[in-house]
């Protein structure tokens, strides 16, 4: 049997569909308040990618991305005022533990707009245990001061610090030395040393440095040539009336501060004559005078001359 359509029912059925379709793009439209108005896209790059959450005993040590490439969407009077600023990108680090992680990259952004993609989308991290050593500072001295002057061994407050950070950024860092060239110093020398905790490689390592300075006074001292005195201990052995005595230098040059200096006025050698018979010689090493020091200090050589009883 043969339906009969009516030309009244075909022009209600278009009229349904016409309707249909008009209120389906009317909820699409209010329901994405974003396309209600003209809307365009736009990529900003160089979005720079925050962390956040990490935990106080955790460091960051190293992240294979910085920043991401954003694509967004927004009505175009928006668009027109974003900046790379108005975007946040961002790795949550909460719960992260040591090791590595592959995390993904949340945004923040202003109100009407949308990101339709982001590159990359995810970043890997790695997380190090954060740890304290004690690191000392060393003075080196390079050079020598010009004739008739001397350089001790100096002294750095406080010889050591504390440094703080990543477990591998700690174990690779390089040690603190104060470089001094004394060729042309002829007075003490003091001044404040910055730390810069760098790696043995000469990178520069995320690290706390705690002092961040140090003070370091390196001393310079005039010289003279001090006299050597030779002294008998313990008397004679027997049959001995004296013991007289020859050594192979003169004296020894001496430095210290000026006003001590000048209070020297020779080096005591004692040696023990109590078993002494015979023509002997014998080795001993010399001692600075109190508040000086021996400029080039060498062991002595002391001949020992026996005069016998008649």
């Amino acid at each position: 049997m043969k339906k009969i359509f009516r030309r009244d029912n075909i022009a209600h059925h278009v009229l349904a569909l016409v309707l249909a379709l008009a209120l389906w793009f009317f909820v699409k439209s209010t329901s994405d308040p974003v396309r209600q108005a003209d809307t365009n896209s736009r990529r900003f790059a160089g979005v720079a990618i925050e962390t956040r959450n990490r935990a106080a005993e955790f460091d960051l040590v190293r992240s294979i991305a910085y920043t991401t490439t954003l694509n967004v969407r927004a009505p175009q009077d928006v668009l027109n005022r974003l900046t790379v600023q108005d975007l946040v990108a961002y790795v949550d680090l909460r719960t992260l533990r040591e090791g590595t992680h592959d995390l993904n990259i949340r945004v923040e952004l202003p109100a009407g707009v949308e990101v339709l993609s982001a590159n990359p989308s995810r970043v890997q991290v790695v997380m190090e245990q954060i740890i304290s050593t004690q690191v000392p500072v060393v003075l080196s001295l390079t050079g020598v001061p010009p004739a008739g002057y001397y350089a001790p061994a100096g002294a750095v407050e406080p010889a050591t610090v504390v440094v703080t950070g990543g477990r591998s950024a700690v174990g690779n860092l390089a040690p603190f030395i104060i470089e001094l060239d004394v060729s042309s110093l002829r007075d003490s020398f003091s001044a404040s040393f910055p730390l810069e905790p760098i790696s043995t490689q000469g990178q520069a390592l995320q690290l706390s440095v705690n002092p961040p300075h140090v003070q370091y006074r390196q001393p310079i001292y005039p010289t003279k040539m001090v006299p050597l005195e030779v002294m008998g201990e313990g008397g004679y052995a027997p049959g001995v009336q004296e013991v007289r005595f020859e050594v192979d230098i003169p004296g020894l040059e001496v430095a210290a501060s000026p006003e001590r200096l000048q209070e020297i006025g020779n080096i005591v050698l004692s040696v023990d004559t109590s078993e002494v018979v015979k023509d002997t010689t014998v080795e001993i090493t010399p001692q600075a005078p109190p508040g000086g020091y021996l400029v080039a200090p060498s062991n002595i050589l002391i001949r020992m001359i026996v005069v016998s009883k008649p």
